[in-house]
């Protein structure tokens, strides 16, 4: 018998893909709440952290949803790394600041997924200097109250609050998007196969994104938002 603190690391049925996204929903929008709270009270460092968690907590949205598109094991396991991955998980905190930016294409935004950008290893090393003490540079010791100010935080509270996404995701628009999608994973014809699953949105009543828009934005045409 598996240890119930043993992490999983196996497949997972549409039902269970979507109670897992809306419970990090439900558990960014906490965070979201502790650390606004925490704002208000001047603790600036803890209210730092718990806006990255939450924005973290909000990145597992799109990893739980790339586990309806693989079927080999190892791909699996590579999309369960990826989870519990603090980098690849806090890669979308930037994409607020790509909208202001003026980013309305997905080429714009592609950093906003990128594990591996830059950004997503800085995001994770102020979570670390938010929370702990360390000595840094050329023996420079590093304190949560010293590096981390009123400006920091409202800045990491205000991307949390953009990231957060609202829209509750059902079983059924991830066995429509493992259905539709998942033939098409990492192939040229994914783009044409997500419009499709758009255009099965609609029909379903699951979504009022109207397709043309999606691929628009996918093709790299600019979209108004």
């Amino acid at each position: 018998m598996a240890s119930p603190l043993k992490p999983y690391v196996g497949p997972l049925t549409p039902d269970q893909i979507a109670a897992g996204i809306a419970a990090a929903q439900a558990n960014a929008l906490r965070l979201i709440d502790d650390a606004a709270l925490l704002l208000e009270a001047d603790r600036y460092q803890s209210a730092t952290a718990l806006a990255i968690l939450a924005m973290e907590e909000r990145g597992k949205v799109i990893i739980l949803k790339r586990l309806a598109l693989v079927r080999e094991p190892s791909d699996i396991k590579a999309v369960w790394r990826e989870y519990r991955s603090h980098r690849a998980k806090n890669a979308g905190s930037i994409l607020p600041e790509l909208v202001r930016q003026g980013a309305r294409t997905m080429s714009a935004m592609a950093s906003a997924v990128d594990a591996k950008a830059e950004h997503t290893g800085l995001l994770d090393a102020v979570k670390q200097i938010s929370f702990y003490t360390d000595c840094l540079g050329d023996r420079h010791w590093s304190i949560p109250s010293e590096v981390v100010d009123p400006d920091l935080a409202r800045a990491m509270l205000q991307s949390a609050k953009m990231m957060w996404g609202s829209h509750p995701v059902t079983a059924r628009e991830v066995e429509l998007w493992g259905e539709i999608v998942g033939p098409h994973y990492g192939q040229s014809t994914m783009v044409s196969a997500v419009v499709g699953w758009q255009k099965a949105m609609l029909t379903e009543g699951l979504s009022d994104t109207q397709p043309e828009e999606l691929e628009a934005f996918m093709r790299g045409q600019t979209v108004a938002l």
